[in-house]
């Protein structure tokens, strides 16, 4: 895989990117499209993360502060960061190329590059300001570093600030430094003393990145908050409610009102676990008789970017698709807004099939383990869904380790029917 090959690749993928972004018309849409833009000129402007002037860790402070990095640079501007979008996608393309050259050949890592260039919701995301390239690229990042230079302790480094930074992104993250430990132990084979003392340095950079945070988190709340208040509400959701939903206005801190003080934001959340663990005590078994329900909803669509352009509906069923696309802010016919929901979930259906084909083939073929990091991640990733609800775009970060996969299973079909044609 040579350095033209990788610059066209950035090429087009920036392209179009850059297209979608500048098609798209947000004019007109509410404040929920642009909340981490808010917070992220609230670091700047008055230099403390607060929510309608009261200071908080209830969404987590990651994206918002890359955000208020690139803004210092730039200025703020929601293009701005819908640009920034648009090249962490585009480095996002690269490194699955990387990582699918590095765990198989040159060729699966072109194959990848160019299914990430154009995976649709790679391309529907970049006009989001959200956190989910950035999660994607970091966590991408990560990967690849951790199964091509494992024993180089300013990789390991540089790998455990990636992780901070992940978890600082998102808090599920945090058991990412459990995946490599054991893929180091149980894939790499590289014996439990030396796993064990990677994993220690590895732990420390996760610890150093965290701890100003943290710090923070304990001044201002008086509690220790790792990273965020918002696990309480979510648990609540996921088995009381039973999902996604604005949660009652006893747990101050939700989505469309501050808690009255930092403190109550802390014993909310202390609350809102309190319920949910008294509601499983009841009903121990309702988690394992939703898991099949979860992770079906998980899985069947991939349009969760394109629908996320006109303000975050709410999609109760596949019956109500037909009344959002319509209102894609997009000036396109109707027609062609269709064609963009095609092509999301076609590509997507194409992409799930021959990546669970890679995954077989890789098992029975494979003889070098360096995938069973991935397959650790994605392990993690479902069940999380158990612990609480599968939202679509929580499995983005997934999907360039899935392309890899993907690859590798063409890659392998293609040279097969060239032998079987000679």
């Amino acid at each position: 895989m040579n350095r033209s090959a990788l610059v066209l690749m950035a090429a087009v993928a920036l392209c179009l990117r850059l297209l979608w972004i500048f098609s798209i018309d947000h004019r007109g849409f509410g404040d929920n499209l642009w909340i981490d833009d808010h917070r992220a000129r609230g670091l700047i402007k008055q230099g403390s993360y607060h929510y309608e002037g009261i200071k908080t860790a209830f969404y987590p402070v990651g994206y918002p502060f890359f955000l208020s990095l690139v803004y210092r640079i730039s200025g703020p501007s929601l293009i701005t960061a819908k640009i920034a979008n648009a090249i962490l996608g585009t480095i996002l393309c690269l490194i699955t190329a990387l990582i699918a050259k590095e765990l198989f050949n040159p060729r699966t890592g072109i194959i990848a590059g160019w299914i990430m260039v154009f995976y649709p919701n790679n391309i529907f995301y970049s006009s989001i300001v959200m956190s989910e390239v950035l999660l994607a690229s970091l966590l991408a990042f990560t990967v690849f570093l951790i199964i091509s230079s494992q024993t180089r302790k300013f990789y390991l480094i540089l790998c455990g600030i990636l992780l901070g930074l992940c978890i600082l992104v998102r808090p599920v993250a945090i058991i990412l430094p459990v995946c490599i430990l054991i893929y180091w132990i149980w894939g790499d084979k590289t014996g439990f003393k030396k796993s064990l003392l990677r994993f220690v340095l590895l732990l420390c950079c996760v610890v150093i990145v965290l701890s100003p945070w943290t710090i923070r988190n304990y001044k201002v709340m008086n509690h220790f908050v790792l990273v965020s208040t918002n696990g309480g509400v979510n648990f609540w959701m996921a088995h009381v409610h039973g999902g996604y939903a604005e949660a009652p206005r006893r747990f101050g801190g939700n989505w469309s009102y501050p808690a009255s003080s930092p403190e109550q934001e802390v014993v909310a959340e202390q609350q809102a676990y309190r319920e949910a663990f008294e509601h499983l005590k009841q009903y121990p078994l309702e988690p394992l008789k939703r898991f099949p329900k979860k992770l079906i909803r998980f899985f069947y669509a991939d349009i969760d970017g394109l629908l996320n352009n006109s303000g975050f509906p709410v999609v109760k069923s596949i019956s109500g698709i037909p009344a959002l696309i319509p209102s894609l802010p997009v000036s396109l016919p109707t027609f062609c807004k269709w064609l963009l929901y095609f092509y999301a979930q076609g590509f997507y259906m194409l992409l799930f099939i021959t990546a669970a084909a890679g995954i077989i083939q890789c098992i029975r073929t494979m003889q070098r383990r360096s995938y069973y990091l991935i397959i650790l991640i994605v392990a993690w990733t479902l069940f999380h869904t158990l612990i609480f609800f599968p939202l679509a775009r929580y499995r983005f970060p997934l999907m360039s380790l899935f392309v890899v996969f993907s690859a590798f299973y063409l890659a392998q079909t293609r040279l097969t029917l060239r032998k079987n044609t000679q």
